[in-house]
């Protein structure tokens, strides 16, 4: 009887130490995923920035001379375009602590996104 018993614990033992270690692999595994996710929004972001940043460069370049005409002269058709984007930056340091908020919001929410585990993208 007590041999019975010392292999039912011992079954159970294993059993549990065996569910253990797959709670701790599929976290493992979710943080991996939630990981690659940030990661490669953080990389598609930044190759969004690049050329937006380029586009708004050679757009500003072409407003600039645009506005040489109009103003009769090339200086102050930079300048015009220089003091548009010296607002957008008061703007930005003006409202920084609202849009921090917003960035952290919206970065805590990607990473405690639950998905449904039917869903094909979410598959491990």
């Amino acid at each position: 009887m007590e041999q019975q018993s010392d292999s039912f614990f011992q079954q159970y033992r294993d059993m549990l130490e065996q569910h253990l270690l797959n709670r701790m692999r599929l976290l493992q595994l979710k943080a991996v995923k939630k990981t690659a996710a940030l990661s490669a929004g953080f990389t598609l972001i930044s190759l969004v920035a690049m050329l937006s940043f380029l586009v708004m460069m050679s757009a500003s370049i072409m407003l600039g001379f645009w506005l040489a005409g109009p103003t009769g002269s090339v200086q102050m058709g930079f300048a015009c375009v220089t003091i548009f984007y010296l607002l957008i930056v008061i703007l930005i340091f003006l409202f920084r602590r609202q849009l921090q908020k917003k960035i952290m919001d919206q970065v805590i929410d990607s990473l405690l996104e639950e998905k449904p585990e039917n869903d094909e993208t979410t598959r491990i």
